[in-house]
């Protein structure tokens, strides 16, 4: 999974919406999917903008597409 979303080098123009989200962050799984990590505090709310991005990139590249299974 992190290969996909942070290093692939066949992906790194359907990144682009992910880095200008959270370039500090890129390489941040928790970060982009949503989730809550233990440093988090109480206050926490997810980066919906993060998690639209990472949906985004998920469907741009075809790779979660079911045709061909």
């Amino acid at each position: 999974m992190e290969h996909f979303l942070f290093r692939c080098t066949r992906w790194e123009a359907e990144r682009d919406a992910m880095r200008r989200v959270g370039q500090n962050m890129m390489g941040n799984l928790s970060f982009f999917l949503g989730g809550k990590s233990a440093s988090d505090g109480a206050k926490w709310r997810p980066n919906l903008e993060a998690v639209r991005a990472t949906v985004k990139f998920a469907m741009a590249t075809g790779r979660l597409s079911q045709e061909g299974v």
